[in-house]
This record gives C-alpha cells, structure tokens and sequence, in this order.
C-alpha cells in the first residue's frame, strides 16, 4: 500500500509538472497528456519494480 501511494504521489507530481509546461500551449488537452504519461511511467515504474523484485 505505501508502494501505491508513493507511486501515486509521483505520478501527481509529473502530471503537475507537465501541465504547468503545457498549460500555456495545450490547456485541457495538456491534462490529458500529463494523464496518459502518468500512466505511462506508473506501468513502466510498477514492471521494474515486478522484475527486481522477482530476482531477489
């Protein structure tokens, strides 16, 4: 669970970076980027954490 919330926190903290370098340009839409690479870096983050874990 602290896993999940440390992860959430991350992805929060890259949409919010995101969408403060893609507000000007993007707006609405830059949210739903910032979202979709949230995810994005969530699925990657969450299967190198699988895979390390697995080789212990």
């Amino acid at each position: 669970m602290k896993d999940f919330i440390i992860r959430a926190l991350i992805i929060f903290a890259i949409i919010v970076v995101i969408q403060v370098i893609t507000d000007a340009t993007y707006g609405v839409l830059g949210i739903l980027v910032a979202l979709v690479i949230g995810f994005v870096f969530s699925g990657i983050a969450e299967a190198v954490s699988k895979i390390s874990s697995g080789k212990k």
